[in-house]
């Protein structure tokens, strides 16, 4: 098991009102969940990513 100091987080926004590690959020709120239940929580529609994918990143610099 990681320690919490280890732990990557992703910052999401809610899609449905929802309790995540004993706090509530509601549909639209921000916040920071474990890298490893954003892909689960993602796929079930739960939160919507606000990170990009590094690669697809291009059109900044152009």
């Amino acid at each position: 098991m990681a320690k919490k100091s280890d732990e990557k987080f992703k910052k999401v926004k809610a899609l449905v009102n929802i309790k995540y590690d004993e706090s509530y959020f509601k549909i639209g709120d921000e916040f920071d969940i474990r890298s490893e239940d954003s892909e689960e929580m993602t796929k079930k529609g739960y939160v919507e990513s606000l990170e990009k994918i590094e690669k697809g990143e291009t059109k900044e610099g152009e």
